[in-house]
């Protein structure tokens, strides 16, 4: 990943912001499955709007009143955990797909954040 560019959600996390209300305008949208950056969208099928994996995050604190948080271990490699707050008295630690409780990059453990998230307001509806 180039280190000036931020992470995009996948577009399984788009549609799933989507219907969870996310509808900030983006640069960046997906028509269908496809990744576009286009400033003027013009798509055939449905237009999903594609955020970066930070500003997700950012709505989702804001908007949907959740959030967590991603913290750096150092030892003899970086390692990151990521966790869910609901509130502040009540966390859970994510694991990640290998089942381990880190992450070995920073951008895997905020897009594991974000699945979490999107997990939990689909849960509570």
């Amino acid at each position: 990943m180039n280190e000036k560019t931020l992470q995009i959600c996948s577009y399984e996390q788009a549609v799933a912001l989507k219907r969870a209300g996310f509808d900030w305008r983006t640069y960046d949208w997906y028509d269908n499955d496809i990744l576009k950056d286009d400033e003027f969208p013009c798509c055939f099928g449905e237009m999903i709007y594609a955020p970066t994996v930070a500003l997700a995050r950012k709505w989702m604190r804001d908007v949907a009143g959740v959030g967590g948080c991603i913290t750096r271990f150092n030892g003899y490699e970086d390692k990151y955990s990521a966790a869910v707050y609901t509130n502040l008295n009540n966390g859970r630690h994510i694991k990640s797909s290998e089942g381990y409780s880190y992450f070995n990059t920073f951008e895997s453990a905020e897009s594991a954040l974000l699945d979490a998230l999107l997990n939990l307001i689909e849960q509570s509806k």
